[in-house]
């Protein structure tokens, strides 16, 4: 992989977390050769003998405009290596990195990003996996992106839409691109947002090929709380991978019917890579840590744990070690929620205290997963053990942050609908032939092109309802806004589906659900109370949101934003809506 603008980052990528001068216990010495590093094939690689990456935090240019951050960030394909046992792996990522450098704001102040993907090759680094069967007839170069700053709130024209993308160079680009520079107000509380691609109909391929990180605000409310920080904040981007036994990366191409010969319903890789490392570990300190989790995932479902699987004398082990979830998507949480495990859909975040404080010397926590691909009842391989936290650190000074159960967190206003405006629905189902089945998935029988039919009310709240007519869980998520999960609620699914076909065959009056629904509403989870701007929707469930509508000053109606599911098979094909914010 040669050429203009290749990086080779050092190994791993970035930096780790080992005693200076000592390396972390079970990994391969300088002594060795890089022959011996890297000689086995991806089934008999070790695991956890690779430090944890975390990946850099980028400083921004102050001078250029006085109230604002500026960055500019190039996308290219460069070679990565994912573990110290396997041959670099050509990935793509912006600056120079896989995942993508962290970048940190500060609420109130703007922050400014120029998106360069020229560096990207006029190739695309997973090129057999592109079908344009699924293009609905348009034409589109193979090599286009966008960058979607997700959970922001932000002017359209900075959203990074999927029909604002351009070609390297911007020789060609989508019908409403406006340009590669953004500007992100920040006015928001604290929390952990993440930026990816988002072009047309090639989300999936340009995600999994690398192009994704990490963007935090950050506030005084948060700065108060005597949470941990610097070395002891550590994010966590969980992703899943197929790497070929000589650790190339690969994405399949066996498609799910003859009409799409090469696009698939959903992908579960059978590699998981954290911060860009297959099975990593972490060397940690008996103190408080503040882990912040993001499910990069194209498509699987996490559902994570902490599982003592070493203790001096084997003292608890296979016991849960719970954490305290503190905050989600869009901020903090109202109170601080012990957890056992925590689940995370595709694009959903978590941030929780993981508590190690009186841990002896010695003590090994492995991360595990549970969660069935598709979810919940798919039979796909269950991805487990992940990364290990090992404690073989001595403290270094006091823990003087707060224990989760003291926080004093902000308080979390109870938001209501707009009174008079009717509910909307949203039907989420599969796109069917007569004789192949499955061959893409719809929201209320709609592509992404058909016109736009939700125009909700800047300074209006509604509620909106998820009917998930499918087997899959669906991680819904609504540009712009931070909503609040109202309560889901079983319904009769296929008395439902069948009512449905004859609207959609009749043209009669839609009915609601209320006619079929089985069960009680049931409020969310207390680790779920708190701003969102994903939610999962359950198979046979109606899931009923708050969804707050405004708009960033200076911004005109009608503004154009989008919603979809996070499966990025899905909304690639076409699980995906526009929708016009009025004023």
């Amino acid at each position: 992989m040669a050429g203009v603008g290749l990086v080779v980052p050092p190994l791993l990528g970035f930096g780790c977390g080992s005693e200076e001068g000592q390396p972390p216990a079970g990994t391969i010495t300088e002594t060795q050769t890089i022959q011996e590093k890297v000689t086995r094939p991806l089934s008999q690689i070790d695991r956890y003998i690779d430090p944890l990456p975390v990946p850099d935090t980028l400083a921004p240019e102050t001078e250029r405009y006085p109230d604002t951050d500026y960055y500019e960030i190039r996308m290219s394909q460069f070679e990565q290596q994912l573990h110290s046992q396997l041959p670099r792996t050509a990935v793509w990522g912006y600056g120079g990195s896989f995942p993508g450098p962290t970048i940190e704001a500060r609420r109130g102040r703007k922050t400014r990003i120029k998106w360069i993907n020229d560096d990207l090759p006029g190739t695309h680094l997973l090129q057999q996996a592109i079908d344009p069967t699924i293009y609905q007839g348009r034409e589109y170069p193979d090599v286009r992106t966008i960058t979607h700053m997700h959970g922001c709130f932000v002017a359209p024209e900075a959203d990074g839409q999927p029909d604002a993308w351009s070609t390297p160079g911007g020789s060609q680009t989508g019908p409403r691109h406006y340009g590669n520079e953004f500007t992100y107000p920040n006015d928001q509380p604290a929390t952990m947002l993440w930026y990816h691609d988002h072009a047309m109909h090639i989300t999936r391929l340009n995600v999994y090929a690398g192009l994704s990180g990490l963007y935090i605000i950050r506030d005084e409310e948060e700065d108060n709380l005597e949470l941990p920080s610097g070395e002891y904040e550590i994010p966590l981007i969980i992703q899943d991978r197929f790497l070929t036994e000589e650790g190339l990366l690969t994405y399949p191409t066996n498609g799910t019917t003859p009409i799409h010969p090469i696009w698939v319903l959903h992908i579960f890789g059978d590699t998981p890579v954290i911060n860009g490392s297959i099975y990593p570990f972490l060397d940690a300190e008996p103190r408080r840590y503040r882990l912040r989790l993001l499910n990069g995932s194209n498509a699987r479902t996490w559902n994570l744990w902490f599982e003592k699987t070493g203790t001096p004398g084997n003292n608890g082990v296979g016991s849960v070690h719970p954490v305290s979830a503190i905050g989600t998507d869009g901020g903090l949480l109202p109170v601080p929620v012990q957890l056992e495990k925590v689940r995370l859909a595709p694009a959903e975040r978590a941030d929780i205290i993981l508590d190690l404080t009186g841990f002896e010397k010695g003590t090994v926590l492995t991360l595990r997963n549970d969660a069935r691909a598709a979810y919940p009842f798919g039979e796909e391989i269950i991805l487990d053990n992940l990364m290990q936290v090992r404690v073989n650190r001595d403290i270094k000074g006091v823990d003087n942050t707060t224990k989760a159960e003291r926080l004093n967190l902000p308080d979390m206003p109870v938001i209501t609908s707009t009174p008079g405006l009717p509910k909307r629905i949203f039907f989420l189902g599969e796109q069917n032939d007569p004789e192949y089945g499955v061959i893409g998935w719809l929201i209320n029988e709609r592509f992404f092109h058909d016109p736009v039919e939700e125009t909700p009310r800047a300074g209006t709240t509604e509620i909106w309802e998820i009917v998930n007519f499918t087997l899959d869980a669906h991680p819904f998520h609504i540009h712009l806004v931070q909503f609040q999960v109202l309560n889901r609620q079983p319904f009769d699914q296929w008395g439902y589906w069948y009512a449905y076909q004859d609207y959609l065959a009749e043209s009669a009056p839609i009915m609601g659900p209320d006619d079929f629904l089985t069960g009680p509403a049931v409020p969310p989870p207390p680790e779920e109370a708190g701003w969102k701007d994903t939610a999962l929707s359950m198979p046979g469930e109606v899931l009923r949101l708050v969804v707050p509508f405004n708009v960033p000053e200076g911004v005109e109606g009608p503004a154009r934003y989008i919603y979809h599911c996070h499966m990025l098979e899905h909304e690639d094909n076409d699980m995906m809506r526009p929708f016009d914010v009025l004023q």
